[in-house]
Order: C-alpha cells, then structure tokens, then sequence
C-alpha cells in the first residue's frame, strides 16, 4: 500500500495583475509501477527544478494510497508555464515517467499570455 506523499512549493504573487494572467493546470494520473521509490525520485526531481523557479506560485503534487497522482501547478503566466515545462523536459528521469503513470486527466485553464 502506497504512503501519501505531499510536495509543495508555494508562493504569492505580489501584483494582482500578474496574478490575474496566471495559468493553472490539473493533472489527474493513475501510478502503473509497482517501483514507487522510483516515482518518488522522479516527482522530487521535479520538485528540486521547480524550486528555483521563480514565476510559480504553486506546485503541489500528491501521491495517495489508491494508486493515484494527483498534480495542480500555477505560474504567474503562459511564459513561465513553458519555461517550467522546458526545464523538467530536460531531466533524464521525465523520458520515463509515462511508463510509470497513465494520465487520466489534463485541465488547463487561463489564457496565454506574452509578459514578464
């Protein structure tokens, strides 16, 4: 049986202005490997990147016990949604992360957005 398992990188974002062209995403998946220490390592690796990442306002990814992933992530634009996207792209472990996960469901919402 799985543990729950919590990460969180949370800030605030200082203009409201920037936080009303924010971009958010849910990401629903199902945990297919039975090697969970290895998924543990890939979601903190994930977590590490999106540390120094300083226009997210919050990453949380949850590992529950009925073999399911939950993730809900919010930068302060599209520009830095792509960045965050570009930067996790390059980390070995993300090349195998779709034979350890079945995503179930992906929501996207906000509107893109050219800014700083």
């Amino acid at each position: 049986m799985l543990a729950s398992l919590f990460f969180a990188v949370n800030a605030q974002a200082e203009d409201n202005a920037l936080a009303s062209k924010s971009v958010h995403c849910y990401i629903k998946a199902t945990v297919l490997t039975e090697d969970i220490d290895a998924l543990k390592a890939v979601i903190c690796s994930l977590v590490e990147i999106t540390k120094t990442e300083t226009c997210v306002t919050n990453y949380e990814l949850y590992l529950i016990e009925n073999n399911m992933l939950y993730v809900f992530e919010r930068y302060l634009n599209s520009n830095a949604g792509a960045v965050h996207g570009a930067n996790v792209g390059e980390i070995e472990a993300m090349k195998n992360i779709f034979s350890m996960l079945e995503p179930i469901e992906f929501v996207l919402f906000g509107s893109p957005y050219e800014g700083p």
